[in-house]
């Protein structure tokens, strides 16, 4: 058997070639490659950033402020979403208090008097001003699902059958919005029809129960003046199971530390990205010395300004082949950015006037989904068809408008009306028209309506067959 290394031209080759996720985890396994790995393009098809999560192309990582010093010894993840409350946290204090909590000066969300979901995701009946009383009544809370879990643990269904069902689920749904928390009574409890379903109560109520003792643990510590241990652990899920890939020490700024990471799976490469995602919760910090090449560009959410400052200093190219982006409920969005002109394919999601606005648009290939339904009077879509043709628009200029509303009833009319206005017209199909524009070039409108009850209606100039 040959056992001889493989040549360095050899070693880029096989590095251009390779998944990234294995290219990754080769290099953090493996440094005495990482020279070699540097000078080879990281292609990537499908890069994403969404809140404390990087997506590259079917694999999720995930960076997050974890206890490492809890009683049962296992670590907590705090960041993220909170699986009680809905909130989502970036960072704790000292203590493990939660962001959420320090910005409101150290004022629990529910001791205002207003009416706010509390650390547990319920509802106060009572209007409280003081953190004391809020707290103690969260102890009461926690008591309460202790003693649930004992009634879980006590209850024997009429049937032994060891089958799960999501019927459980409809168990939990009465428990959080319950106004008064209280014990579980009998018509409740036979909603757990099988053993099956009551294991998987159990464990639920154990999820619930360590997930409380650790939203109300910091404001002890506080107390106590006791500092617990955090970290950030890179975690990667293969198959949708957590595994651990680096610990890192926790200095108070989750985005901050993170770009630890960044600089592991990006920094001093060359990475090529066919589609790259901004991300739609959290802000990223990128250390400066990285660059993409991105050939397709989606903003998520709808603060464009936002998301062209997070994504300017990673650049490394114009024009995109592709951007995408919402606008929200605006009615003419602001275009005035080189990196939307110079894009050759350009998508707009929300507009409200889409139609009546594009025909101010001198784009090659534009998507728009529209908000409103414009295709109710097809005043603008015939004036837009005339525009066109009265321009004498450029072969492979193609605009196409979704819509989720628009039925196909008033797709075929509006054709049919077209049709109708241009004698030179004809169908090529029952959903496709073609109108010459000269001796060179015609324009062709379609229509078509996919079985999720999206449709467009297309404008597209095409050579003369």
């Amino acid at each position: 058997m040959n056992n001889k290394p493989l040549t360095y031209d050899s070693l880029k080759t096989v590095l251009l070639y390779m998944d990234p996720n294995t290219r990754l985890l080769l290099c953090s396994r493996a440094p005495s490659i990482q020279i070699t790995d540097r000078s080879v393009p990281l292609r990537i098809n499908k890069l994403r950033f969404d809140g404390h999560y990087i997506t590259v192309n079917d694999k999720i990582y995930e960076y997050a402020v974890c206890q490492v010093d809890c009683k049962d010894n296992k670590p907590y993840k705090i960041s993220g979403v909170n699986i009680l409350s809905g909130r989502r946290i970036c960072d704790v204090d000292e203590f493990g208090i939660r962001d959420f909590v320090t910005k409101a000066g150290g004022r629990l969300p529910e001791s205002d008097g207003l009416r706010k979901h509390n650390l547990f995701g319920g509802f106060n009946k009572e209007s409280t001003a003081s953190n004391e009383r809020c707290l103690q009544r969260l102890k009461e809370i926690l008591e309460i699902e202790k003693q649930r879990y004992n009634q879980l643990l006590n209850y024997r269904p009429k049937s032994d059958t060891d089958i799960e069902s999501n019927e459980t689920n409809r168990l939990w749904e009465m428990v959080r919005n319950q106004e008064v928390p209280q014990l579980f009574d009998e018509k409740e409890l036979k909603v757990l029809k099988n053993i099956g379903m009551v294991r998987k109560a159990i464990e639920e109520s154990i999820e619930r129960i360590r997930a409380m003792e650790n939203e109300l643990l910091p404001f002890e510590n506080r107390r106590n003046n006791i500092r617990p241990k955090f970290e950030i652990h890179l975690i990667r899920f293969e198959k949708g199971q957590p595994c651990l890939l680096e610990r890192i020490n926790y200095t108070g700024n989750l985005h901050k530390d993170a770009e630890s990471l960044m600089k592991f799976m990006f920094s001093k490469r060359c990475v090529q990205v066919n589609s790259l995602t901004s991300p739609r919760n959290c802000p990223i910090q990128f250390p400066c010395d990285i660059k993409f090449r991105i050939e397709s560009l989606i903003f998520d959410g709808h603060d464009f300004q936002q998301n062209l400052q997070w994504v300017t200093p990673i650049m490394d190219n114009l024009p995109l082949e592709k951007l995408s982006f919402d606008v929200g409920l605006e009615d003419a969005p602001n275009l005035d950015y080189e990196i939307i002109e110079t894009a050759k394919f350009l998508r707009i999601n929300g507009l409200k006037s889409a139609i009546r606005f594009a025909r101010n648009l001198e784009y090659q290939v534009l998507e728009c989904g529209i908000l409103t339904s414009d295709l109710q009077d097809t005043r603008d879509f015939k004036a837009l068809v005339k525009h066109w043709k009265d321009t004498n628009k450029p072969i492979g200029m193609c605009y196409k408008f979704v819509h989720f509303s628009v039925s196909e009833w008033l797709s075929i009319r509006t054709l049919e009306q077209l049709n109708s206005q241009y004698n030179e017209s004809f169908f090529v199909n029952e959903r496709c028209l073609s109108i010459p524009m000269n001796s060179l070039k015609v324009l062709k409108v379609s229509h078509f309506r996919y079985d999720n009850g999206y449709s467009f209606i297309k404008l597209v100039v095409v050579p003369l067959d």
